[in-house]
């Protein structure tokens, strides 16, 4: 016969076997399943962040990509680049010669 008092003890020696065995199971289960949480957790973050990383590496490639083809439209040639040849002339007349 089992009493329910306040007391949290109890003399018979089946039931304290049982419970240290439900207390080891539970224990067990509780570890493990917070094992798996935590794969799942780590496994979401490094998903996430791995796309969070691919994203900023494309917008970073297409906004140089832009900088080149805006600097490029809007560049003036430079001298090593035109083949235009710039400068002075003066006529001479051949009779004062």
């Amino acid at each position: 016969m089992i009493k329910i008092t306040n007391q949290p003890q109890n003399n018979n020696p089946i039931v304290k076997l049982l419970l240290a065995l439900g207390g080891i199971i539970t224990f067990g289960l509780t570890l493990f399943l917070g094992a798996v949480a935590l794969f799942f957790i780590l496994g979401f973050v490094v998903l996430v962040s791995s796309i969070l990383a691919i994203r900023f590496w494309w917008i970073k490639r297409n906004i140089s990509e832009i900088k080149e083809q805006y600097k490029t439209k809007n560049e003036k040639p430079s001298r090593k680049t035109s083949k235009i040849l710039e400068g002075e002339f003066h006529e001479v007349d051949k009779d004062k010669n």
